[in-house]
């Protein structure tokens, strides 16, 4: 197969590293947004009650989120579908799911950027019936999103393009290898806390990979950008 010049390692390397950047400005963004008012990430029905909300940032971290935790993502996965389709057999149903992730991430990503600005921000404007009834949409979407696609379907559709990768890169790359299996690791741990509702344990995983997911795609990114093409 003839390479695919616009997925030259350089440019692949680039679009990785700036993924995780932006994906760790998202992650100071909604912190900041909720006036770093933690206990709202696990608790959204908190929200109304809490004072100094920025839904300007809060819309622009999940702007950002889609492009830094998804779809600055979408070369690195084609890449390594490139890299492994001749020498690793489950190629395909790893990087399906790493492309199954991006989607239904972003998408709930994009739903987050137009409710919560929406409706925190028309809350104290509407009367006692309607608050209850917007609090109750609100908390219900946040829920969908948060707990439903990303940390129940997201995450094992993460761990496994993880785990892919890891065993992947054992034999070539060892460190890297060891830290995208924590990771893969950590997302099969949110899963099993968000399916069993085991809420320390989800809370605590989940934070782990929001921080950890961009490092390692800077790890990556600098590691592809520098080797020589094998795709």
């Amino acid at each position: 197969m003839d390479k695919i010049n616009y997925l030259r390692p350089s440019l692949v390397g680039h679009l990785t590293i700036l993924s995780g950047v932006i994906a760790l400005i998202s992650y100071f963004q909604v912190a900041a947004g909720f006036n770093f008012h933690f206990e709202l990430f696990s608790n959204p029905a908190l929200i109304f009650e809490t004072a100094g909300i920025n839904t300007s940032l809060l819309k622009w971290s999940m702007i950002t989120d889609i492009f830094g935790y998804y779809l600055l993502l979408l070369p690195l996965v084609i890449y390594m579908h490139l890299w492994m389709k001749d020498s690793f057999a489950w190629s395909p149903v790893i990087n399906l799911s790493g492309i199954g992730y991006i989607l239904i991430g972003s998408v709930g990503a994009a739903v987050l950027a137009v409710i919560w600005p929406m409706h925190i921000d028309q809350f104290a404007s509407l009367t006692g019936q309607q608050q209850e009834i917007s609090r109750m949409i609100f908390i219900s979407i946040t829920n969908i999103v948060v707990e439903g696609l990303w940390n129940l379907l997201d995450s094992i559709l993460i761990a496994v393009w993880f785990l892919g990768i890891a065993i992947f890169l054992r034999s070539r790359y060892k460190a890297i290898a060891n830290f995208t299996f924590t990771l893969s690791a950590v997302c099969f741990l949110d899963f099993l806390g968000n399916a069993l509702a085991i809420k320390p344990l989800a809370e605590i995983t989940v934070n782990i990979y929001l921080v950890l997911a961009p490092i390692w795609a800077i790890v990556m990114g600098f590691k592809i950008k520098y080797q020589r093409s094998d795709v």
